[in-house]
């Protein structure tokens, strides 16, 4: 965890929250939820050696989904 928060302090990282899932049904599920200023910040994150380290660390205990995205994008419901 501690190269995790090297590497955010380095980036311009605007918020960052690591818990657990509220819904037990799926066993133990860790939600890391990470927002940056912008997507250079997020390059220099994603690319630290800091970063590394922690992914391959969590890579070897763990199953799991990772989703990176940039708001933006709308999605409308079709009327009924």
């Amino acid at each position: 965890m501690e190269a995790l928060e090297v590497a955010l302090r380095k980036s311009t990282a605007t918020s960052w929250h690591l818990t657990t899932s509220l819904d037990p049904r799926k066993g133990r599920v860790i939600v890391e939820d990470v927002t940056f200023e912008d997507r250079a910040s997020f390059e220099l994150f994603r690319d630290s050696d800091e970063h590394r380290v922690a992914v391959e660390l969590w890579a070897a205990i763990a199953d799991w989904w990772v989703g990176d995205y940039e708001p933006g994008l709308e999605i409308s419901r079709a009327s009924s």
